[in-house]
Order: C-alpha cells, then sequence, then structure tokens
C-alpha cells in the first residue's frame, strides 16, 4: 500500500485480511491486469535498463561489480534489482540465474 493511503482503503483492508480475504493495492491489481492483458513474458516488461541489469546479474555479476561498470551508484543497481525480482516474482540471485537459461536470455555457456 502506497505511503499516502487514504484511510477508507487502510480500512478495507485490515477488513478482508480479518475476514481471512486477500487485499491487494489497487497499483499491484493494475500490474497484474496489465501482465493477463499482454501475452508477455515477464522479462519482455522490463525496461532496457533492467534488462541490462538483470543480464549481468544473472551471469554472476555483484551489485558493486554492475555499478561500477554502468557508472550508477550501488543503490541505484539495489533499487533496480529489486523491482526486477518484484516483476519477475523472484527471491533470489538463484532463482534469476535459472530464470534468465530456462528463457534463453543467457545460457549456461556465458556463465
Amino acid at each position: 500500500m502506497n505511503k499516502k493511503a487514504a484511510p477508507d482503503e487502510l480500512i478495507n483492508a485490515i477488513q478482508r485480511i480479518f475476514l481471512g480475504r486477500k487485499y491487494i493495492t489497487p497499483e499491484i491489481a493494475e500490474r497484474l491486469l496489465i501482465n493477463i492483458s499482454t501475452d508477455k513474458k515477464p522479462h519482455e516488461l522490463l525496461t532496457n535498463r533492467e534488462l541490462e541489469i538483470f543480464t549481468l546479474l544473472a551471469m554472476g555479476k555483484t551489485v558493486t561489480q554492475i555499478a561500477e561498470t554502468l557508472f550508477s551508484a550501488q543503490s541505484t543497481i539495489s533499487t533496480h534489482r529489486f523491482r526486477i525480482m518484484e516483476k519477475l516474482g523472484l527471491s533470489n540471485n538463484s532463482e534469476l540465474t535459472r530464470y534468465a537459461i530456462a528463457h534463453h536470455i543467457i545460457s549456461d555457456i556465458d556463465l
């Protein structure tokens, strides 16, 4: 939920959770609808910069190495990594690498 959620939205969320139901923010619902309404794979929804960072992460590069390579702050790369993981529904770099190999973004040889 965003930091400026309306009180009604917060109350709705609490009531739904209290009743054992699920709650997602309108922003997440919109993202899900976008993903459903397109035939694109999740990685195809990444920005060019996110795809570049995703590929480097999948190849085993660290956030520090990527920041140095791309002349960016580590915090910027970490933010991109967080968003990539969120968009792809991944929780760690191992899953990220497996996803990249499975979708032919990198090959075993690249490693």
